[in-house]
């Protein structure tokens, strides 16, 4: 079985999509426009039940949850073998370890993985725009290990359930004694040096891309472009819950959104790896 796969990881509203669009821009229009309601780029991992169904030939509403993952495992092995020129799969999952110290996501399609970071004390405002819920509710989701984005695993349920986990167990699943290799990207970086950032990343996929289709590309998708997209085309991206999905891209408005006490409540949460991270010294 050929290793093809390269997943596209980020626990949501970590700047993910953004990242997807520039790369779609560079990759398939040399750095011209990608329309942000018709990106090919990638596939992604949420699972509908019927295809899921029909896949295996269960009722996966019966399955326990343990076994859902597990089944779920084999279905990201039908992931590998593409014959698409770049084998990019986008997932909010955790990548979890199982007993046996097998991964959700399997070793043996995986040729790579391209996970983005975001400090979150960003992620709990722009996470609470996205679901409309409270600053208070979004650090309540950040510190749960069960969050998903989806709904559970349920026969009524459109969607195999999902699991993002707490922003520090998932970060951790996916950067932290990993199997295979990857390329770790700051939401950051990608603000303040674009540039550099996509040139490292184009280096990692083994890929030579001039740096003029790169600007190009960064130009093309500014926040303040795809957020005037948005707002005359709509984004389908965008849940029902959320007034819009391209908000602000800043890397420092949490410290006009959230109060002392609660950014105290997100560091004593997730300090470990925000240290790890350079988001505390």
């Amino acid at each position: 079985m050929n290793k093809d796969v390269i997943w596209f990881s980020s626990y949501p509203k970590s700047g993910k999509t953004w990242l997807k669009i520039m790369m779609e821009s560079v990759l398939l229009h040399e750095g011209g426009i990608a329309t942000i309601n018709k990106l090919n780029l990638a596939n992604h991992t949420n699972l509908n039940r019927n295809a899921f169904d029909s896949f295996f030939g269960i009722n996966s509403s019966d399955l326990t949850l343990e076994e859902t993952w597990e089944y779920k495992r084999e279905y990201y092995r039908s992931f590998g073998n593409s014959e698409k020129t770049w084998n990019f799969v986008l997932t909010h999952d955790e990548n979890l370890v199982f007993k046996n110290g097998s991964r959700l996501f399997p070793k043996e399609v995986t040729l790579s993985v391209i996970h983005i970071v975001r400090n979150p004390l960003s992620v709990v405002a722009s996470l609470a725009n996205h679901l409309r819920i409270s600053i208070d509710e979004s650090i309540k989701v950040l510190n749960s290990y069960s969050f998903s984005m989806k709904e559970k695993n349920f026969s009524s349920t459109k969607s195999v359930y999902s699991k993002s986990g707490s922003w520090s167990s998932h970060v951790d699943s996916w950067i932290n004694h990993s199997p295979y290799p990857v390329h770790l990207i700051k939401y950051e970086d990608l603000v303040e040096n674009p540039l550099n950032t996509l040139q490292r990343l184009f280096q990692f996929l083994n890929h030579s891309v001039s740096d003029a289709i790169l600007e190009k590309a960064i130009e093309n998708s500014t926040f303040k472009k795809l957020s005037s997209t948005e707002e005359v085309d709509g984004f389908r991206e965008k849940p029902s819950t959320s007034v819009k999905f391209f908000r602000k891209g800043k890397t420092d408005a949490w410290r006009e959104e959230l109060t002392d006490e609660q950014i105290k409540r997100v560091v004593e949460n997730h300090k470990e790896l925000m240290i790890q991270l350079g988001y505390l010294k």
